[in-house]
């Protein structure tokens, strides 16, 4: 039996299992790592005990196909087994180990539904969110919300409710007390509500309708639908870790949905959530690819297939390759980290048609030389970056500008998960969560030590009594001592080495440069959020690289100068210093 298959019997006999029914222990062995990811995912949305968050207790349905004996003896074996895997875990206290509930669902009278429901109380009450004030004002629309969910409403636009709020009389709210009431009920997880361009115009009424609609696409084979159309779209994602945007609509016309996403703006909108919440992931794109690409998404959370055992046996990888390594402090960061990672700024590496993407690591493209490889391993993102010619000619801007890239990304992430907690962190600083380590590839392995060590050395000597170098290690890190232009450069007859470029050069200068928006942008000053809007609002490389020297002419942070342009069209070697500096210079 191949690993694949086992895979999927572990996961079969594990959902027998929570449905209460007899199954060959042995082959539950490889499911506790299904376990631990469902849980794990949960408990990483909370960074200390202090932070508000559900508690997180067991229950599995149909009890009536077991006796009352075997379902004694499984409700041991089962608290044993999640101890086991949980009881030395640091949110160990959000984990309610007994007991467990095994419910009958048919029976209305059964008694461990009762039970479950006693349970259910008491944990509420001692939330700390339990019994706290609240504003009178709220009232009226908390009743009304209360009342949609007893009429079946799971959405309403945010207009809507804006419209009926002002029917309230004195009662009502402003636009601001809107949003706080609003994102309160949010983080106590009564509504569904991002205060974000793109997500603010609806409003999730009733929460779990949202898992019926990721049921529809993120589903075990065996619930798939009987279509073969369907069938075939879910095989080739799960094949894929992609899906077109027209496969996932027709998915969504299946009947248990349809009612549901029967409106094209509620479509999109559950796109955009789906995108914010790391479920789809928009992809970045080679330079020359169809606009119609654009209509496909990454669905990393369904990627099955595991790191090929030949993915680090070359033997000269070592020796093309520095690597960099993110240490979490704490198991804070949730299985989404790595579509965050793996999606929206670098295109995912193709062989055969087929893109590099594995579970919890991908390849991806850099150019035609050089690519780099994502790994995430438990409290470690490890980053190989591969040139194929020698790891001597790697260049230094774009090490550097992966680094930035991924540092920014990893604490937005972290930002992200601590404010979906319900708690205020926009001033929070993340760093000390975080420790980044620089180094080399040793025996498929890297073999790293911090930065600020190898700011200190030339050289250290590994466990494995190997000798490494930090020069090459340290290219990950921007040399910023380099600000002015070179000594050198003493041609500026015609111009101003501090005057301020035209605006046809500007215009031009794109069409000598190759796809280098991210690090035009970072070398030259523009922020990671601004690049990254730059390259959602711009399909076409051209029209990114003009979008950046756009706002670097408009910035207010510095006066834009056409030396500081000379000399970083040096530093990054993307082509058009020599436009730039025969239009200025050579005249």
């Amino acid at each position: 039996m191949d690993s694949n298959s086992e895979e999927e019997e572990s996961s079969r006999s594990l959902y027998n299992f929570l449905q209460g029914r007899e199954v060959d222990v042995n082959k539950l062995k490889g499911a506790e790592g299904i376990v631990k990811h469902w849980v794990h995912s949960i408990l990483t949305y909370c960074v200390d005990d202090s932070d508000v968050m559900p508690m997180i207790l067991f229950a599995a349905t149909h009890s009536d196909h077991i006796s009352e004996d075997m379902q004694k003896k499984m409700k041991k074996e089962f608290v044993k087994k999640v101890t086991e895997m949980f009881g030395t875990h640091e949110m160990k206290n959000h984990i309610v180990f007994y007991p467990v509930f095994f419910i009958n669902g048919t029976d209305k009278n059964n008694q461990e539904i009762q039970n479950l429901k006693n349970k259910l109380v008491s944990i509420a009450l001692n939330q700390p969110s339990w019994g706290q004030r609240r504003p009178m004002i709220w009232v009226p629309l908390e009743l009304l919300i209360t009342n949609m969910k007893k009429e079946n409403i799971d959405f309403i636009l945010k207009s809507h409710l804006a419209e009926a709020n002002t029917m309230n009389g004195e009662l009502s709210l402003f636009d601001k007390q809107l949003d706080d009431f609003l994102l309160t009920q949010h983080a106590l997880g009564k509504i569904m509500y991002f205060n974000q361009p793109k997500l603010n115009n609806f409003i999730v009424i009733y929460p779990p309708a949202l898992v019926n609609i990721l049921r529809s696409f993120i589903t075990d084979e065996m619930f798939w639908p009987e279509d073969e159309t369907m069938r075939h779209i879910l095989r080739k994602m799960t094949n894929t870790g992609r899906i077109k945007k027209c496969d996932l609509i027709k998915l969504w016309q299946q009947k248990q949905v349809h009612q549901q996403m029967a409106c094209d703006e509620f479509k999109k909108f559950v796109i955009q959530v789906l995108v914010h919440l790391d479920v789809l992931v928009e992809p970045n794109r080679h330079s020359g690819e169809n606009d119609a690409d654009v209509d496909i998404f990454l669905v990393p959370c369904t990627i099955k297939n595991k790191m090929p055992m030949s993915f680090l046996d070359d033997k000269s990888f070592e020796y093309k390759t520095i690597s960099l390594v993110y240490r979490l402090q704490k198991r804070t960061i949730p299985s989404p980290l790595a579509f965050k990672l793996i999606g929206g700024i670098w295109p995912i590496k193709e062989e055969n048609k087929r893109p590099l993407l594995y579970h919890s690591l991908a390849v991806l493209y850099v150019d035609s030389k050089t690519e780099f490889r994502i790994i995430i391993e438990d409290t470690r993102v490890i980053v190989y970056l591969t040139h194929i010619p020698s790891k001597f000619t790697i260049s230094p801007d774009i090490a550097a500008s992966i680094q930035e890239c991924l540092t920014f990304t990893l604490n937005d992430v972290l930002k992200f998960y601590l404010t979906s907690t319900g708690k205020s962190h926009k001033n929070i600083d993340v760093s000390n969560l975080v420790q980044i380590e620089v180094g080399e590839v040793c025996d498929r392995s890297p073999c790293v030590f911090s930065i600020s060590k190898a700011k200190r050395t030339s050289s250290w000597i590994c466990c494995s009594k190997n000798q490494h170098f930090t020069k090459y290690p340290l290219l990950w890190i921007f040399d910023k001592t380099q600000e002015e232009c070179p000594p050198d450069c003493t041609e500026f007859p015609n111009v101003a080495p501090k005057e301020v470029p035209n605006d046809d050069v500007l215009i031009n200068l794109p069409q000598k440069l190759g796809n280098c928006a991210l690090r035009l942008g970072i070398e030259i000053g523009i922020t990671i959020n601004s690049i990254e809007q730059t390259k959602t609002d711009y399909l076409k490389m051209y029209d990114q690289t003009a979008d950046i020297l756009r706002k670097w002419k408009n910035s207010t942070e510095e006066k834009p100068i056409i030396c500081k342009l000379l000399v970083v069209l040096e530093r990054v070697h993307l082509g058009g210093f020599q436009f730039v500096k025969d239009t200025y210079l050579s005249k």
